[in-house]
């Protein structure tokens, strides 16, 4: 198909109406799983999240849980660690919901965390203990692959001392470091790509309240990521399909209790970029990214204790907030917030997180599924940047810069791929915008 985009200064509403076609995504809704959860991960299509919690407080020591739509609520079971361990925490799970990652820990008293698998097929059993060579057995279940075929983990090596994290298939193979081990590296988190082609993840070299992010590659190898100018911390937390962006949080002091966090994306080749805080929140968490790396979902904060908690969505026209995407798709939020969003589904179809609602006099936390509501993807109508929006300048701009022409505004305005998708000039960019003007699903 050819789209003809000769003239630019017709009216906004002839061209659209000739180019739109419905983005239909499915009716939304809001589900309450019954119980609070500070949730991990989920299954491809929100139909089973793990988490910890299960209490009103979370404690930060809270039992690990499996929950599924036919299922309920099941507690993960910690048999198998020898009387050392009472709790469980978890990493991720595979798409089907079936594999689960995690570790199991004692508390209180000095955590010493071993990494363990669970398979909901075989809820009463643990899987065996998953250690390298030259490992102690103590470390952390870090992620697990979409398909549940490799996996990732934190290992305390005996020589060197030190912490490294590794990669292997889950059935069979041998366990891979991400980087040769060394003392001058302690390791403390890795994330998997949903292909485990990719993983980030967050190290220390000499104070632990400093952790300096990391990219890995099955072919790339190990690469250190510089940290944003000005902060002395960044800690990556989800990484996008094809490796290329990675979501992050910085902090702006090293002592934890005081500190800020500012949210970023790292995207290859250009770098840092700040994800915005909502006034007046001065801290902000992002927890997933979608598969695309177009949206990043978390919460922010009024203070450096999170008072007045709210769940966001990072897209590519600015920072909302989960309740107002909610209110956009015509959900019933009366009596509810949406305190964090921990999940986004890789296509962006839910958000999982923590909230609370009023049942009579009563207000619960609990945990919520929002599904189909409408998220952003595109580039903003307001193409030239000018802060003028729906407008024909808008029009000729975009046309001009999908023809290869100049833009009134110069480097402020907007690039050819309107749809984020990689690929362009292509027609269904042009469908896109219209679509975009017009007010309708991207």
């Amino acid at each position: 198909m050819n789209i003809c985009v000769c003239r630019a200064n017709a009216s906004i509403g002839v061209i659209a109406l000739s180019l739109l076609a419905s983005a239909a995504i499915g009716q939304p809704s809001l589900t309450w799983v019954g119980t609070p959860l500070q949730v991990v991960d989920a299954s491809a299509d929100g139909t089973a999240l793990v988490g910890t919690g299960g209490t009103q407080i979370f404690t930060g020591s809270d039992p690990a849980y499996y929950w599924s739509t036919s299922g309920g609520l099941v507690l993960l079971p910690i048999n198998g660690g020898g009387g050392l361990v009472n709790r469980a925490g978890v990493g991720g799970m595979s798409d089907d919901g079936r594999l689960i990652i995690g570790s199991l820990y004692n508390t209180p008293g000095p955590t010493v965390n071993y990494p363990v698998t669970w398979d909901v097929l075989a809820p009463g059993a643990i899987g065996t203990y998953l250690t390298p060579v030259n490992a102690t057995g103590r470390g952390t279940g870090g992620d697990i692959s979409a398909d549940g075929a490799r996996m990732a983990a934190l290992y305390e090596l005996s020589s060197p001392a030190t912490i490294s994290a590794f990669i292997r298939d889950r059935v069979g193979g041998t366990w891979t470091a991400l980087d040769a081990p060394s003392t001058q590296r302690r390791f403390t988190s890795v994330v998997l790509s949903r292909s485990a082609q990719h993983a980030c993840g967050g190290y220390f070299t000499t104070s632990p309240q400093n952790i300096l992010g990391f990219i890995w590659s099955a072919s790339g190898g190990f690469t250190p990521i510089a940290l944003p100018a000005g902060f002395p911390s960044f800690n990556p937390r989800a990484i996008s399909d094809n490796g290329n962006v990675i979501a992050g949080v910085a902090r702006l002091q090293s002592t934890p209790s005081t500190s800020l966090f500012t949210p970023f994306l790292w995207t290859q080749g250009p770098g840092y970029r700040v994800l915005p805080l909502p006034l007046p929140a001065v801290t902000g968490l992002v927890n997933d990214l979608s598969g695309d790396g177009l949206i990043g979902v978390g919460h922010v904060g009024d203070s450096a204790s999170f008072s007045n908690s709210r769940a966001v969505a990072w897209t590519p026209q600015g920072v909302f907030t989960v309740a107002q995407l909610a209110v956009q798709a015509g959900v019933n939020v009366a009596n509810v917030q949406f305190l964090t969003a921990n999940v986004i589904a890789a296509d962006g179809s839910f958000v999982i997180g923590s909230g609370s609602r009023r049942v009579g006099a009563t207000t619960l936390l609990d945990t919520y599924i929002l599904r189909n509501v409408f998220i952003p993807r595109c580039d903003s109508v307001d193409f030239n940047r000018n802060g003028i929006f729906p407008e024909d300048q808008d029009i000729v701009d975009f046309v001009s810069v999908y023809t290869g022409n100049a833009c009134s505004t110069g480097a402020a305005c907007g690039d050819a791929d309107f749809n984020n998708d990689g690929m362009f000039p292509q027609d269904q960019d042009v469908i896109d915008f219209f679509q975009a003007i017009a007010g309708e699903a991207c």
